[in-house]
């Protein structure tokens, strides 16, 4: 059940960091003076400078950006200014793996051969000793038998 909840928390939010990731190269921002907040490039962009009063506030978009920077993220306190870059691809990677962890080759034949459920179907094998599922037909493993008889 957790597993599942969080795969479709993890394929929203790839969708939505992708999304985001692809609407980035067109400049999207906020700015009052003092903090400017933007969208730009592949990345997440905040800056305040610190010695600066702050202004009126407005939004902008600026048309599309080029694809060459935003990929390094960094984090910096200069003299007077503050700054943070957040790349995009970071979230994408994280979201993608986790879908990977919970999706990946074999994760399901070995959770139900743990819980001593058919790998085939799921069905449960408790106080079977025929050797084959009564659900399927499949046969089951050897090593089960020896383990739960």
């Amino acid at each position: 059940m957790i597993r599942k909840a969080l795969m479709i928390l993890s394929l929203i939010g790839l969708s939505i960091s992708l999304g985001v990731w692809g609407m980035s190269y067109t400049v999207i921002g906020w700015s009052n003076g003092r903090t400017i907040i933007s969208v730009s490039s592949g990345a997440f962009r905040y800056v305040e400078f610190v010695d600066l009063p702050p202004t009126m506030s407005k939004w902008w978009w600026s048309g599309i950006d080029s694809f060459d920077t935003g990929l390094i993220p960094s984090a910096g306190m200069n003299r007077g200014m503050h700054s943070l870059v957040l790349p995009f691809w970071i979230p994408c990677v994280l979201f993608a793996g986790v879908l990977w962890y919970c999706n990946r080759p074999g994760a399901l034949r070995r959770r139900r051969q743990k819980r001593g459920l058919c790998v085939n179907c799921g069905y449960d094998l408790t106080g079977n000793v025929t050797g084959v599922c009564s659900e399927c037909g499949a046969t089951i493993g050897v090593e089960y038998l020896r383990e739960h008889s």
